[in-house]
């Protein structure tokens, strides 16, 4: 037999030295067989995932996969993937007009030289064992394909109109089968040099056909190797006896991965039996997938990784990230929570484990892990870094929950970390500010925010009308005074209509930041709506309407004078000043007045209401003039009787900044 007839096997990268038949025997391995697949630069994935299936299943097989071009060969040899590299003879190539080293290789030459490989094969003296690389092996083959195949010349898969199939064949080595590959018998036809088309099925069923009789020729049982027309509407029903499926006969590369996946055959082996030289392999394919497949594949790897080496770590962990991704947090933490615990565990394990307890929303236990990763390597800032990221959010989840003493401990924890102390040190003195007053008391801003209250800088439309009340209020925290509020919503005050048959509040968050600020102070709250079923020591309540100065007086009755009026009411200007010239001669002498909002007026109330001017505009006219305007349906009178009581009147923007709108008006009263 002539070696080399069609063209030589080198290893890659090694193109000076062609491979003796005794290192070609080494691939076949104890079977005696040569198990060989093709593939191109653009299925490296396909050839990756038929020759894991049969390094699975086959323990005796030593699966290779043959590349057509030297850069396929060394990407599969990079991965660990048996490979060898076929380069056609001189002839062939002139032959087929250098078609092989194109970069428009069809995919029918591709297929043709499937054909003179396994010549080159046959000629060395080996019988070959060839499948596509969308051919998947879900059990051994060699018990039952050997007996099909023993003392046949061929045999090939049978396809669902019964005719041969290429895709999948077993090749001895003898006279008649080195006929059918050898493409120049010239006893045969040759219809491939006349058409360009030709590929190697149609070449094989030519051939087989002029053969007739002379050829050997059997299949292989279509139940037990079924191509994807017969396979994908049967699956459930041939799954028990089948030993490969051939995912053909959808076009398309997503397609087959589709077929592929329903059995759980695409780069996700169930059977997957414990062994660290495969599961090598799988590694080295990782980031090939991650850069080119789905996410979906990579799964598959790492889960298939978990299950080559069980004592692996960091694949477990890489694993419970992936999971995480995938959306499956459960089983991720199971899985990640297992490498945690183990006293070998690596700080990079630690950080990832901590990653993906963040993305799940623990960040307490990734806390923990970003914490022991630290402990581990300490002179890592990438850790520090991470773990002072971790800090920052704590303290603000902390702060939100009012838990100012955990959160301040974690805030010098950060301080003192080495790292990113600029933000720390920044979220630290924020922290404090809004945490404490010079004085070591809580400040009115934590409080609001507490409450729910949208006086502060975290509720609704965060105010931070908070800043002033601490700064003008906060000599009265301990002192017995009085305080009147008008409106105790939340957000906005109350829209008082005049009918007040809304459901009654669950909560009065104003008053409860007021009853804690103010330590003894008697707080009245007036509102349209009931809220008489908020019952608490210093508080009372009394249901009115801004728009009736009877309810107004009644509210102002209950004490012979207020220390503080905070109107949070409708913010219709009709009201504020209606309540102003009514409540303001019941206000202690140095005591405030506070109207909130006066940037906004509903339209809807202000309608219902006589007409009048904007209580800012009122109040901006008073500081230009020392005087307030004649402002119907009051006339002056009513407001400059008041003139004489008034210390200061300051206007606060929203914000505190000069381009926004008026939004906080403090009136202060003369002292005695």
């Amino acid at each position: 037999m002539t070696v080399n007839h069609k063209g030589a096997f080198y290893h890659p990268g090694q193109l000076d030295r062609v491979l003796s038949r005794a290192e070609v025997a080494d691939v076949a391995g104890p079977t005696g067989v040569v198990n060989f697949t093709l593939c191109n630069d653009n299925h490296v994935d396909f050839a990756f995932n038929w020759w894991a299936h049969i390094e699975t299943v086959c323990p005796d097989a030593r699966p290779v996969v043959m590349a057509v071009s030297e850069k396929t060969a060394e990407r599969l040899q990079g991965l660990g993937i048996r490979c060898l590299f076929f380069k056609p003879a001189e002839d062939v190539l002139l032959a087929d007009e250098e078609l092989f080293f194109r970069r428009d290789l069809k995919w029918n030459h591709l297929m043709m030289l499937k054909v003179d490989i396994t010549l080159t094969f046959l000629e060395m003296d080996f019988p070959v064992f060839y499948s596509d690389a969308d051919v998947v092996f879900f059990d051994n083959p060699y018990p039952r394909f050997e007996d099909h195949a023993n003392g046949a010349d061929v045999a090939f898969q049978e396809n669902h109109i019964g005719t041969l199939c290429a895709g999948v064949f077993f090749a001895n080595p003898v006279p008649q089968t080195l006929r059918l590959f050898d493409r120049e018998t010239t006893d045969l036809p040759q219809y491939e040099k006349e058409h360009p088309n030709y590929d190697d099925q149609n070449f094989l069923q030519h051939r087989v056909a002029a053969m007739g009789e002379s050829l050997d020729l059997r299949f292989f049982p279509i139940e037990q190797a079924p191509n994807g027309k017969t396979w994908y509407p049967r699956r459930d029903e041939l799954r028990p006896q089948v030993t490969l499926v051939h995912y053909n006969c959808v076009i398309g590369k997503q397609p087959k991965l589709e077929e592929m996946r329903k059995d759980d055959a695409w780069l996700c082996f169930p059977e997957v039996k414990p062994d660290p030289r495969l599961g090598s392999v799988f590694a080295k394919i990782l980031p090939v997938l991650e850069a080119e497949g789905s996410p979906q594949d990579v799964l598959g790897i790492q889960q298939a990784l978990v299950r080559l080496l069980p004592d692996d770590l960091m694949a477990k962990a890489v694993l419970g990230r992936a999971l995480l991704v995938a959306g499956r947090a459960e089983e991720s933490l199971e899985m990640l929570r297992c490498v945690a615990q183990s006293d070998t565990c690596t700080p990079v394990q630690h950080q990832i484990f901590s990653a993906a307890l963040m993305q799940a929303g623990h960040l307490d236990e990734a806390l923990v892990q970003a914490s022991k990763a630290v402990e581990k390597a300490p002179e890592n800032n990438d850790f520090k870094t991470y773990l002072a990221g971790l800090y920052t959010s704590r303290i603000k989840q902390l702060d939100d929950a009012g838990d100012p003493e955990e959160a301040l401990d974690l805030a010098r924890k950060l301080i003192h970390m080495g790292t990113g102390d600029k933000i720390a040190i920044a979220h630290y003195q924020t922290l404090l500010a809004h945490r404490r007053n010079d004085h070591g008391q809580t400040t009115f801003t934590y409080l609001a925010n507490q409450s729910g209250s949208d006086k502060g800088t975290k509720n609704g439309a965060k105010h931070s009308y908070s800043r002033v009340y601490d700064m003008i209020l906060s000599g009265l925290r301990d002192k017995p005074v009085n305080v009147l509020e008008i409106g105790l919503q939340a957000e906005g005050g109350t829209i008082m209509t005049g009918g007040g048959q809304d459901p009654v509040p669950s909560d009065v968050p104003s008053i409860n930041m007021w009853l804690a600020y103010l330590t003894k102070a008697n707080i009245v709250g007036f509102d349209i709506r009931d809220f008489s079923n908020f019952q608490t020591d210093r508080f009372q309540f009394v249901r009115g309407d801004a728009a009736n100065r009877e309810d107004l007086e009644r509210a102002a009755g209950l004490y012979d004078k207020f220390d503080l009026v905070i109107d949070d009411g409708s913010h219709a200007s009709h009201h504020q000043l209606l309540s102003f010239i009514t409540l303001f001669p019941r206000l202690r002498h140095g005591g405030f007045y506070i109207i909130e909002d006066v940037h906004w007026q509903p339209e809807e109330i202000e309608r219902s209401l006589p007409t009048t001017m904007k209580t800012a505009d009122v109040f901006r006219a008073y500081l230009k003039d020392g005087a307030f305007p004649d402002i119907q349906p009051f006339g002056s009178d009513a407001l400059n009787g008041l003139t004489d009581a008034i210390n200061l009147v300051q206007i606060y923007k929203g914000h505190f900044t000069e381009t926004s709108k008026d939004r906080l008006i403090v009136i202060h009263k003369l002292g005695d």
